[in-house]
């Protein structure tokens, strides 16, 4: 996010495909949020059709779990899989 914040959308893709697409959505939200607690009216988006389809909620699953395999795969194919999950947050509650 502060990648994108700063300007740097390249180097935000880098850190995870899918960091900029989230960060556009909660900026989103939270716009669409502020006008409905402003004008006191619930606001009706098309996004909000397409995001309750159960197609594109599948989509969004499978593409985003394929994203992190791979992530995987290559972080163990160049053996930095070990290395990488000593400096996660993950490792540091089992570990600490």
């Amino acid at each position: 996010f502060l990648a994108l914040v700063h300007g740097n959308i390249w180097h935000s893709f880098s850190h995870h495909l899918f960091g900029p697409f989230l960060y556009l959505f909660l900026v989103f939200i939270t716009i669409h949020l502020s006008l409905e607690m402003i004008t006191k009216r619930v606001i009706k988006g098309q996004y909000l059709k397409i995001l309750q389809n159960k197609n594109t909620q599948l989509l969004i699953s499978v593409s985003i779990f394929v994203y992190y395999l791979s992530r995987l795969y290559l972080l163990y194919y160049n053996g930095s899989l070990v290395e990488n999950f000593k400096l996660s947050p993950l490792a540091h509650l089992i570990y600490n």
